[in-house]
């Protein structure tokens, strides 16, 4: 038995009165959360450029200023505004490599320990930059003649990638102890 067209006419009409309003309401959420989404994906990107951005013109002013005596002040500013803006990024961390340069090509170690120590801690998501900074962290401690600082800083160097660097740091800091066994 089929259906006249106006018996169909008028199921339509039932079921667009019965469900009319929450198909519209379903799709209407749709669209605001693909839209929403759209935008904060958006506005993630726009901010990691201008961070990005940021410690681009921070590694600029730090290879003009680089020959200067007061290069490591004259950086530090900015860079402690991008550590104070967001310390788990990668850009943070970036900045303090900068520094910690800086410190280290005028033969301020302590200044680079200090600066490498802001982020020590970070949780950024990359886990292997986490442990150059600690390596770096060390390198600079050794240079201070801190080795047991310098050796309890590269006991928390746990990546795979990254042992036989912290094994050879390691081995430097023994001959420097003057620990050859």
């Amino acid at each position: 038995m089929s259906l006249s067209d106006e018996e169909q006419l008028d199921q339509i009409k039932s079921f667009a009165k019965k469900y009319g309003s929450a198909m519209i309401s379903g799709i209407l959420i749709a669209l605001i959360a693909f839209f929403g989404w759209e935008y904060w994906q958006k506005k993630n990107l726009a901010e990691a450029q201008n961070q990005t951005a940021k410690v681009q013109k921070l590694m600029d002013e730090a290879k003009a200023a680089s020959g200067q005596p007061n290069a490591l002040a004259t950086v530090s500013e900015a860079a402690d505004k991008i550590v104070k803006d967001d310390a788990d990024s990668v850009q943070a961390i970036q900045t303090q490599f900068i520094l910690a340069k800086l410190a280290y090509d005028k033969q301020d170690y302590a200044a680079a320990e200090k600066a490498l120590k802001k982020v020590e801690n970070s949780k950024v998501k990359d886990a292997g930059l986490v442990q150059i900074v600690k390596i770096r962290l060390a390198d600079s401690q050794l240079a201070q003649k801190k080795y047991d600082e310098a050796l309890k800083t590269l006991s928390t160097v746990t990546e795979p990638a990254f042992k036989a660097t912290a094994d050879e740091l390691r081995g430097d800091i023994y001959v420097a102890k003057k620990d050859n066994a």
